[in-house]
C-alpha cells in the first residue's frame, strides 16, 4: 500500500525518464489502440475510417479479384477492423455511407455491374452480400448494450444502471431512458 507522502516521490522518480506533455484539446490520442477526443469530435475517426476503405479500394483494384473475393476480403478483413476503430465513436448512415463509397464503387467494377446500380442491391445476402457498415455498428452497439444489460459481472451491472442514470438525469428523464419510445422533441 503507498502511503500519500510517498506519491510524489514515485511521480518524481518516473517524470524524468517519461515526461508528461500535454496535449491540445483538439487532439485525438490513443488509449489501447482506440482513439479518443477531448472535445468528443469525430473527424479524426471519421477520417481514419475514409483512409482505411479508400486503402482498400486502391489495393484491391489492380488485383484480379472476382466480385465475391472482393466482398468476403471486405466482410472478413476491413470491417472487424473498423469496428475496432469505431468502438468509441457512432458514425452516422451519411458518414459511413461517404466512407465505404469507394469500396461499393470496387465491388460494382468487379461484379461488371453499372455505375448506376442502386447500393442496397450490393448488400442483399442474396446477391453479393455486402455488410452496410452502419447497420453493421448499429447491430454491434445494440450487442453490446444487450451483454452489458445481461452481464453476470456485478460490476458490469452497476456501470450500466449507472450509464441508464447519467442519461436520465442529462435528458432530464422522469423514467429510465429504457421506458422512453419517441426520443424526437
Amino acid at each position: 500500500m503507498v502511503i500519500p507522502d510517498e506519491v510524489p516521490l514515485l511521480l518524481a522518480a518516473l517524470l524524468p525518464r517519461n515526461p508528461l506533455t500535454p496535449i491540445s484539446i483538439t487532439s485525438s490520442f490513443r488509449f489501447l489502440g482506440v482513439w479518443f477526443n477531448i472535445k468528443g469530435s469525430r473527424d479524426f475517426v471519421k477520417k481514419q475510417i475514409a483512409n482505411e476503405c479508400n486503402s482498400f479500394a486502391a489495393t484491391l483494384r489492380p488485383a484480379k479479384l472476382t466480385a465475391k473475393q472482393v466482398v468476403y476480403l471486405y466482410n472478413t478483413v476491413l470491417i472487424p477492423k473498423l469496428e475496432y476503430r469505431m468502438q468509441v465513436t457512432h458514425l452516422s448512415d451519411k458518414d459511413c455511407y461517404i466512407a465505404t463509397r469507394l469500396v461499393r464503387s470496387l465491388v460494382k467494377q468487379k461484379a461488371n455491374f453499372s455505375r448506376a446500380l442502386p447500393n442496397p442491391i450490393l448488400y442483399l445476402f442474396q446477391a453479393l452480400g455486402l455488410i452496410n457498415l452502419s447497420s453493421h455498428l448499429i447491430q454491434c452497439h445494440v450487442n453490446n448494450l444487450f451483454l452489458m444489460a445481461n452481464s453476470t459481472t456485478s460490476f458490469i451491472q452497476r456501470l450500466f444502471v449507472y450509464r441508464l442514470m447519467l442519461i436520465q438525469f442529462q435528458f432530464l428523464i422522469p423514467v429510465s431512458p429504457l421506458m422512453v419510445a419517441d426520443w424526437s422533441l
